[in-house]
């Protein structure tokens, strides 16, 4: 069983968020929690555009309903249990703070509201980033792990947990030297107490290649049905410079993402 975290948005991404968390759930039981959310900016001073801000606020909370109603009839028709919540607010900060009782938080891997990395840097459960506008998600697909012994890639693996042991057996890729401190030798470890198959592998860079391009090669290799990875684990203004690896696989995957920082 698991229980899901929707991110509700009327953009081009909804549908395949939608059908990784109906997926999700009838590959392994659980409930979908949908969170819809009105962001709602401070009044301004003036009454002439306090007025019209009035009326704008009716006017999304109209269209916030409709939304409602046609993403209501799909849930229902797929026999899924969920429930829906609309909150008023800033949306990664919702969907964070909804987040803590939750096993996974479902958003766009492109163009995502709130944008990935505002929720994968401060959530308790790892984001499912998900690419639009097929999902390609097969939840009973061996999952892959990008291993590099980081804390972040520790940190995903133990939000995977409760997947894993649906997409048996989970295949663990390491670029270039193994970590010494964290191997994956202990990953694997990590896993069989958990009575989950997996296997290890190592790949040498390519540098001519980005490491995002090699991981995404390796489980296309294996048809791995998600990729489990830290987020965001280095400098952020080297990131910003740079780009990143995670940045380089959201644009890039074509299965999910399992996303923790």
């Amino acid at each position: 069983m698991i229980s899901v975290i929707l991110n509700i948005v009327p953009d081009e991404g909804h549908e395949s968020r939608l059908q990784a968390a109906l997926a999700l759930v009838e590959s392994q039981g659980g409930h979908i929690t949908c969170v819809q959310t009105i962001t709602v900016l401070p009044a301004p001073p003036d009454p002439a555009v306090a007025g019209s801000e009035v009326e704008g606020l009716i006017e999304m909370e109209q269209v916030a309903k409709e939304f409602q109603e046609s993403v209501e009839a799909t849930l229902e028709a797929s026999g899924a249990e969920w429930s829906w919540h609309r909150f008023y607010g800033d949306a990664a900060t919702i969907l964070i703070d909804r987040a803590r009782l939750a096993d996974v938080v479902i958003l766009s891997a492109k163009d995502s509201w709130p944008p990935v990395s505002s929720v994968t840097l401060h959530s308790r459960a790892p984001v499912l980033a998900v690419p639009n506008p097929e999902p390609n998600f097969i939840p009973d697909r061996p999952a892959l792990i990008a291993w590099n012994g980081s804390s972040p890639a520790a940190d995903a693996v133990r939000g995977a947990m409760p997947m894993l042991d649906h997409m048996e057996p989970v295949q663990i890729l390491s670029i270039d030297d193994d970590n010494e401190a964290f191997p994956a030798s202990l990953v694997q470890q990590y896993l069989y107490q958990h009575s989950i198959r997996s296997d290890a592998h190592l790949r040498p860079s390519d540098p001519e290649k980005h490491v995002a391009d090699a991981i995404i090669e390796q489980s296309e290799e294996l048809g791995s049905g998600m990729i489990v990875a830290g987020a965001f684990g280095h400098n952020r203004l080297r990131e910003m410079l740079l780009g990143s690896v995670t940045r380089e696989l959201l644009k890039k995957s074509p299965v999910p993402l399992l996303l923790a920082h």
